[in-house]
């Protein structure tokens, strides 16, 4: 099943966002979970990137309050630890039922909750190594041409 989720939607949204420079338009594998924050729990996520080339984030629900997703900036790994340029910094409240979209190497994380209780299904899509940002992220410390602060 998760399989033809990658496919026919993430494979299609992420041609539509201009992931192909990343293997986006090309996907070939997966691994899907579901995370969960709860006030007994999990409350937040730190800051990272995902193992992914292309990551597909959606709420399951449940309510909750807070825990709103913060992103800062695409970099590879030779610009993984710099700082995010104020244009860099979005702040997305998940709501039930609504799914987000974003390359696997754009930086987040998660807020607290505040109360309730919210899952999230995760789904890590890859493309082909040789031109995914993972691939090229693992061999190399040179900024790759998809990072935010590239220059030629």
């Amino acid at each position: 099943m998760m399989d033809a989720v990658m496919r026919q939607v993430v494979q299609r949204l992420s041609t539509l966002a201009g992931y192909a420079d990343v293997g986006g338009d090309q996907l070939l594998t997966h691994h899907a979970f579901i995370v969960s924050y709860a006030l007994e729990k999990d409350l937040d996520l730190s800051f990272h990137v995902d193992s992914s080339d292309v990551t597909l984030n959606v709420c399951l629900g449940k309510a909750f309050e807070g825990g709103s997703l913060f992103f800062r900036g695409v970099r590879c790994r030779a610009h993984q630890q710099t700082g995010a340029s104020p244009n860099e910094s979005v702040v997305y409240s998940h709501k039930p039922g609504m799914a987000l979209l974003h390359r696997g190497h754009h930086r987040h994380g998660a807020h607290p909750i505040t109360s309730g209780e919210r899952h999230n299904l995760i789904l890590w899509c890859r493309g082909d190594p040789e031109k995914s940002s993972e691939g090229a992220n693992k061999h190399t410390n040179k900024c790759q041409e998809w990072c935010w602060l590239h220059s030629d």
